[in-house]
């Protein structure tokens, strides 16, 4: 069985939220969600924090007592969402588009296929709404050249 990628990510741990597992094989026990500042890796905002997964515990210890501020550290991390950005500003009116996709993947193989074919469905839904908004661009674009037509 392949397991996720580990990441090596460098960073600070700017605040932190306690949660419980609910279902699972660690129902019951505290993690933490760590808001992270990673500087080797963009878009990662957030690690979650397991005692079981931490090796040394003086950082557990210093994780429940909020001793992290100002302290950059090396996390050993596997990523399991995808997330693809396309963002656009205009120079002239500052007016910002952007286009994010994010995929989370729960199971810890990535190479499992769904049952419900998730994906498929993900990308015949892209693909209806890029081929309507294309459909759309066209019918605008038909309608400037028939108003510009009727000028003449």
């Amino acid at each position: 069985m392949n397991s996720p990628r580990v990441y090596e990510l460098i960073g600070e741990i700017r605040g932190k939220t306690q949660e419980k597992v609910y279902q699972g094989k660690q129902a019951g026990s505290v993690y933490y969600r760590l808001e992270c500042r990673i500087e080797n890796k963009d878009g990662i905002k957030e690690i979650f924090a397991f005692q079981e997964t931490i090796k040394d515990g003086a950082i557990w210890q210093s994780i429940q007592q909020c001793q992290y501020v100002d302290k950059r550290y090396l996390f050993f991390s596997r990523i399991k969402n995808i997330e693809k950005k396309i963002r656009q500003t205009c120079n002239v009116c500052f007016t910002t588009y952007q286009l994010i996709e994010n995929h989370i993947r729960l199971r810890s193989n990535q190479q499992e296929q769904c049952l419900g074919k998730c994906l498929e469905k993900w990308n015949k839904s892209l693909q209806e709404h890029y081929e309507e908004r294309a459909l759309i661009h066209i019918a605008k674009q038909e309608k400037k050249k028939d108003e510009e037509g009727e000028k003449i």
